[in-house]
């Protein structure tokens, strides 16, 4: 009897406990409910001055200035209208500064230049910065996002070099392997050798190798814009660097050539470059 009598005083205080439970629970129910209602009732005074400002800010056209309303006041059919357009397009309307983040991080996740991979060729570095500076990083507002980008478009020696920027910061890291691969990779002296010497210092190309007639014609036009950017115009214009492209041309084109000089020489013209480009190679 007394275990049985326990077990009932045992199920009276679950029970006790439960109902407690519940009424609790329903009290906190309660309590959201009226915490949402009062929401709601904030939301709907927003509303309301919301739209009385725009009812505000309506002026009258033309043809309703003309009716026998007083001066001042907005027909209410007018207001209507004007809300309902402005409600239907709040609801698609993007803001403008998230418009404006969604466009910036495209641009920046995915850049549309695709630059070539720099191996350390001092001739192609000027390629890869002018490029890189003005497709690229003028796209990318993070001095951080422009350092990895870089490293990225290097390999073998011309990334080593500037692998360890990203431990400064990100400004002066930028800077500092912009700094690098001009200094180590960009001297103007090895770029106007390495350009002079494919042009001058090869084979004698033959009348059928058209791939390589346009090999050379690519190197000619290639270094008639680079080499002035970098202050070598003279090198370009120097009897030597004309006669040993010319000694590579096909027997057809170097009587072209021939031609050319004499005609300049009898005008009184000094021989240049681009006469070579020009009426020669052209």
């Amino acid at each position: 009897m007394a275990i049985r009598a326990d077990t009932l005083v045992g199920r009276g205080l679950e029970t006790r406990l439960s109902a407690r439970s519940r009424t609790r629970i329903q009290e906190l129910k309660a309590e959201q409910l009226q915490l949402d209602m009062k929401r709601l009732k904030i939301r709907q005074q927003q509303i309301s001055l919301e739209l009385e400002n725009l009812a505000g800010s309506v002026q009258p056209s033309d043809d309703e200035s003309t009716s026998d309303e007083p001066p001042g006041l907005v027909p209410l059919d007018s207001v209507r209208t004007y809300v309902e357009s402005c409600r239907a397009s709040a609801s698609h309307r993007v803001p403008e500064d998230a418009e404006s983040r969604t466009i910036t991080n495209r641009r920046i996740r995915s850049p549309d230049i695709e630059l070539i991979k720099f191996d350390g060729t001092p001739k192609r570095l000027w390629k890869l910065l002018g490029s890189f500076k003005a497709d690229v990083a003028s796209g990318l507002w993070n001095y951080r996002q422009r350092l990895c980008y870089l490293i990225h478009r290097c390999v073998g020696e011309a990334r080593e070099a500037i692998e360890g920027c990203v431990m400064l910061p990100p400004k002066e890291g930028y800077v500092r392997a912009i700094d690098t691969l001009e200094s180590q990779f960009g001297c103007p002296d090895d770029v106007a050798e390495c350009l002079l010497d494919e042009m001058g210092n090869g084979t004698k190309i033959k009348p059928t190798d058209i791939t390589g007639l346009r090999k050379l014609v690519r190197q000619v036009v290639s270094s008639e814009i680079s080499l002035p950017e970098t202050g070598y115009e003279s090198s370009l214009n120097c009897p030597t660097t004309v006669k040993g492209i010319v000694r590579r041309l096909p027997d057809s084109m170097q009587l072209r050539w021939a031609e050319t000089a004499l005609k300049k020489r009898r005008e009184g013209t000094k021989l240049l470059f681009r006469h070579l480009v020009r009426e020669s190679l052209s």
